[in-house]
């Protein structure tokens, strides 16, 4: 075989490149990066190290990814079931508060309004609602006949007070007619009415 002469320099520097190749391929990582790079400048090339990576990795993979859609399904079906679980408890609590209205006295048209009014106001609570417009909205005492205070009609009036209703309560006691005090009282009423009409 002949001898082929080979510059020193050139020979060293032969010897550091395969130095240095040599030192990547001792590490599989690199290796398979450098299996690579060689397969980009020539396709032709085989790539050992990638391949058996390859086929351990694939399963793992897949099995990886089999897990993941579990996992998401799993938090999916949780998500829902939280959200219809407060949906129930909401709808639950909407409608008790209706019928806590209801028993209070309230229609269905102003529990309707209400309602309008607490959505505008981020309210859930038709109680506390009611709660704050009653506050508002206090109910006005009830009116007395005439404007003179409540009567008892247990009681005889004293002699200079209405003397008309004394003789009213007198002739019911002895069961005698008293139709025609009525009568006159009522025109009175009638009559006073007439004039605090007249006078608005």
């Amino acid at each position: 075989m002949a001898k082929i002469e080979v510059d020193e320099e050139e020979y060293a520097r032969s010897k550091r490149v395969f130095d240095t190749l040599a030192k990547i391929a001792s590490d599989p990582k690199r290796k398979a990066k450098l299996e690579a790079l060689h397969k980009e400048v020539d396709p032709s090339v085989p790539t050992p190290t990638i391949e058996a990576e390859k086929a351990i990795l694939e399963p793992v993979e897949a099995v990886r990814k089999e897990f993941d859609a579990y996992k998401k399904q799993q938090e999916e079906k949780e998500t829902k079931a939280l959200a219809d679980r407060q949906q129930s408890e909401w709808t639950a609590n909407w409608n008790s508060g209706q019928s806590k209205l209801k028993a209070r006295g309230y229609t269905p048209e102003a529990i309707a309004k209400f309602e309008e009014d607490m959505a505008q106001k981020g309210i859930t609570d038709h109680e506390l609602y009611a709660d704050a417009w009653e506050k508002r909205n206090p109910t006005p005492p009830p009116a007395m006949p005439g404007g003179t205070g409540s009567w008892n009609f247990l009681e005889i009036p004293a002699e200079d007070k209405d003397v008309d209703i004394k003789r009213l309560i007198e002739q019911t006691a002895r069961k005698e007619s008293s139709d025609s005090v009525a009568d006159k009282m009522a025109i009175q009423a009638l009559n006073e009415f007439r004039g605090a009409t007249a006078r608005r």
